[in-house]
């Protein structure tokens, strides 16, 4: 820690004049990164209702012809940056420098029906392959009710004729063990001719579709599956476990579905959506979002955010967060400012549709022009991970984000509190950071904390970024 031979009073001072003397203009953009478009355009609504064109999923798969990036979404036509118009419906890969179709579906009367939602990378013991949920009935000339299998040569249908089918929407797919090998799990909102209708959750044994458990999440639709513990979690709108009330969320240990809960602990709920299993502190937790309130007796100790432990839940942030309204995807990652928690969906942070959570601070990233961000993922082309954004454009944005890559730039020493912003708060955070000791507040680099430091980023603030 650097050491600080003058007195905090001086360089305060020093400071607080400084703050004063701030120009009300003082908030302009800082060089922090910029998003770099993977997909210029999308085209053609090939979805049920009103949804508009856009990026659902992404996975990489290696079909035998090395590892792809794979987008599903609402689309027909993606618009390559560089080499134009590809036609891909519902389903394209990108080999790091194009798009294309998938083959098997790349041509017309094979091409998917409807658009695509989620996506994932299975090994049922033949190999991995890709599976591909979302609102479409035929894929590759097959039936294949909402959801198909392809193995990199062939596609195939998951169905059993007579028994229970996947109908309406998969909203997501995921791969669970409980210790007697892995099955495929399937969330979304389902319609059954069988009595009692299944609504919510399926899982593929290999051979046909069952319900998981006696008494599965009823009543409304399963977005999002994650293992955390060894139980399943799904996170929903669903109001129901068998007879019981249910709040959106649910475990399940293989036999029983719960929902979790702290001693004195309650959940006023509307969905939860998205799940995120990580470690924080040392444990192993899983983070969730989505709209909903958790009580703690008389208290709201946690809003849109949460973090569950195995026991109890927590707020994410260190105060409920009140500027966060409809999260959609969660994801770890280190831009170059160190591991935060990034959080895409709409009007995350203030207005923002991306975020960044660092060191209990949430705060919104440039915008890259999303009405609603859907998708965070982290890919890897072999030049290193980078953290890319999906969901569904802004058009009055040009040009309109439906996939973007963020490239940051080389940390900002006048950025302190690392908003991408310039402003009163940088001053604020820097005289916080020089009272504590903190090393960013030695911003000449000598190793100690003086009134040199304060000039020094008071020279870097007046530079500006870049």
């Amino acid at each position: 820690m650097p050491t600080r031979p003058v007195s905090t009073m001086v360089a305060s001072t020093a400071i607080a004049i400084a703050i004063a003397a701030i120009p009300a203009h003082s908030n302009g953009q800082t060089a922090c990164g910029t998003w770099t478009p993977l997909v210029e355009d999308l085209i053609g609504n090939i979805a049920s209702g009103s949804v508009r064109e856009r990026v659902s999923d992404l996975v990489v798969f290696d079909a035998g012809d090395g590892p792809m990036l794979y987008m599903a979404g609402n689309f027909e036509v993606v618009v390559d940056p560089v080499f134009g118009e590809v036609r891909a419906p519902g389903l394209a890969r990108w080999d790091g420098e194009r798009w294309s179709a998938v083959p098997g579906l790349d041509a017309p009367g094979l091409e998917l029906d409807r658009r695509a939602i989620a996506l994932e990378v299975f090994d049922d013991g033949s190999g991995p392959a890709l599976y591909v949920g979302g609102e479409f009935s035929t894929a590759a000339g097959l039936e294949a009710r909402r959801i198909a299998r392809w193995d990199g040569t062939e596609w195939a249908a998951l169905g059993t004729p007579g028994g229970p089918e996947v109908r309406n929407t998969v909203f997501d797919i995921h791969h669970h063990d409980f210790g007697d090998g892995p099955m495929l799990y399937v969330g979304g909102f389902f319609f059954e001719d069988a009595s009692p209708p299944v609504q919510g959750l399926l899982r593929w044994d290999g051979t046909g579709w069952m319900e998981p458990g006696l008494a599965p999440p009823t009543g409304n639709a399963v977005y999002e599956l994650a293992s955390y513990g060894g139980d399943l979690f799904a996170a929903g709108a669903f109001m129901r476990i068998g007879e019981e009330q249910a709040d959106g969320i649910a475990r399940f240990d293989g036999t029983d579905w719960t929902t979790p809960l702290g001693p004195d602990q309650g959940i006023r709920p509307v969905r939860f959506w998205p799940l995120m299993p990580a470690v924080r502190d040392g444990r192993s937790v899983l983070v969730v979002g989505g709209w909903f309130m958790i009580d703690q007796g008389d208290d709201v100790i946690a809003n849109r955010l949460a973090v569950w432990d195995g026991n109890m839940w927590t707020s994410l942030t260190p105060e409920p967060a009140v500027d966060v309204r409809d999260p959609a995807s969660l994801i770890e990652f280190d831009d170059g400012l160190g591991e935060a928690v990034f959080v895409a969906g709409n009007n995350v942070a203030g207005s923002a549709s991306v975020s960044r959570l660092r060191d209990g601070v949430l705060l919104p990233m440039p915008d890259p022009g999303f009405d609603v961000a859907v998708e965070l993922f982290v890919f890897d082309d072999g030049s290193g991970p980078v953290l890319l954004v999906g969901g569904q454009a802004d058009r009055d944005v040009i040009p309109p984000a439906f996939l973007v890559r963020w490239q940051p730039a080389a940390p900002c020493p006048a950025d302190i509190n690392s908003d991408c912003q310039l402003d009163l708060f940088d001053f604020l955070a820097f005289q916080d950071a020089f009272d504590d000791g903190d090393p960013r507040a030695d911003i000449d680099g000598d190793g100690r904390l003086s009134v040199f430091d304060f000039l020094a980023f008071q020279n870097a603030f007046d530079a500006g970024c870049g």
